[in-house]
């Protein structure tokens, strides 16, 4: 009996020590957590939402009791399910939408700004040439030439056989700068375009005659005789200078001997003495016979009032005319 009780008391004691080891690995656990365990299950994570994040609420301990309501960590059928990224929403066109009942108030609207003044800076100190109150005169506008009706299903008339044969025809030429000099010369009684160098009279025709186009026959044969603006700038320089020495050495002649101002003058400025004057400096210069009131004449009419309107100068308008006169197409082609 003895015995036999001996390895049953062994078997008891390790067992017993078995069991000790296995409660002492595991947690120590505390009757008010197995009782919240048992009554809580665990929450599934919720899917994040789009919108402002709410602040943390603390949790309740263990053994108080969670309305699913009010506490975020409670799980709810909305919260379990997945919810797309929402897109941000962007405040309305035209600031807030007007709460039905009231009236709507119209953007504000900015006034239109004024037109710029094109006289703002030039108040000051500013006057039109010529005499305040005096308009310039008008331009004259080109008159269209004339147009024959001429139907073109009709044949064109045969001319008789005693008809005369027409004259033949060529377009016009430029002068060359022989012929300029010359003509220059003939026109302005003598004065040619010249300079005084180191006391000894310079033709600068000649002296400038290879730009002008002149050829020296070692280099080049060929004149060319288009009007180039080399050749334009040139013409202009030689009008100036022959027209100021020309209308200086009239002011000491008498009026029978001048050419520029021979029918009229600073003492001489009637509308019949301009008339005549213009009349005979475009028969001497173009050799054209104008009448007063001839469409030819009224450009220089033109001009010459215009120049006396800025300058109030009867003899600066008789110069800005001679220029003008060896400066036209008129002069220098034939």
């Amino acid at each position: 009996m003895m015995a036999a009780s001996l390895p049953a008391r062994v078997a008891l004691a390790l067992a017993l020590a078995g069991a000790l080891a296995l409660t002492a690995c595991q947690p120590e656990s505390t009757p008010a957590s197995l009782a919240a365990d048992a009554q809580v299950p665990a929450a599934p994570t919720a899917a994040p939402t789009a919108g402002p994040t709410a602040a943390p609420t603390a949790a309740p301990s263990h053994g108080e009791p969670r309305d699913a309501a009010t506490d975020p960590t409670e799980p709810s059928a909305d919260a379990a399910l997945p919810t797309p990224d929402a897109a941000p929403i962007e405040p309305p066109v035209g600031g807030a939408p007007t709460p039905p009942g009231e009236p709507s108030e119209a953007p504000p609207t900015e006034p239109p700004a004024p037109a710029p003044d094109p006289h703002a800076g030039m108040a000051v100190g500013w006057r039109p040439l010529g005499d305040a109150g005096v308009a310039p005169p008008n331009r004259p506008e080109p008159e269209p030439p004339a147009e024959p009706a001429v139907d073109p299903f009709e044949p064109a008339p045969t001319p008789p056989h005693d008809a005369p044969a027409p004259l033949p025809t060529r377009p016009r030429r430029r002068m060359d700068v022989d012929q300029l000099d010359r003509a220059i010369r003939a026109v302005m009684g003598g004065l040619g375009w010249t300079e005084v160098r180191n006391g000894v009279e310079v033709n600068l025709f000649v002296d400038l005659a290879a730009t002008l186009g002149k050829p020296d026959y070692v280099m080049t044969t060929y004149e060319s005789l288009e009007p180039t603006p080399t050749f334009q700038k040139f013409l202009s320089d030689a009008a100036r200078s022959v027209c100021e020495r020309r209308v200086q050495a009239d002011l000491a002649l008498p009026e029978a001997e001048r050419v520029v101002l021979r029918w009229a003058g600073p003492g001489r400025a009637s509308d019949a003495d301009v008339v005549a004057n213009l009349s005979a400096l475009l028969l001497r210069a173009h050799g054209r016979r104008l009448e007063a009131h001839s469409p030819g004449m009224r450009p220089w009419r033109w001009l010459y009032d215009s120049s006396l309107h800025v300058t109030r100068d009867p003899v600066v308008a008789w110069k800005t005319v001679c220029v003008g006169l060896i400066s036209h197409p008129d002069f220098y082609t034939y």
